[in-house]
């Protein structure tokens, strides 16, 4: 989180999440990003399944903010 005066900037890396499994909200002076993953791998051998792995996971990230200085971009 960069102060840059006028306002806040913010960067996070997220590999493996989509955009659209990204949620910020801000309420009060408390800034929030949430993102979910889910995958799923099968492995088949003669048409049958021999191996299936599922993997999901969240992160959850909270940042105070001085509420007059936030704007979402």
């Amino acid at each position: 989180m960069n102060d840059k005066a006028e306002h806040y900037e913010i960067s996070a890396d997220l590999p493996g999440v989509d955009k659209k499994d990204i949620h910020v909200t801000v309420d009060g002076d408390l800034l929030t990003i949430e993102a979910t993953t889910a995958e799923e791998n099968e492995e088949k051998e003669n048409g049958r399944v021999i191996r299936k792995e599922r993997r999901s996971g969240k992160y959850v990230r909270s940042l105070p903010l001085r509420a007059d200085q936030m704007k979402l971009i």
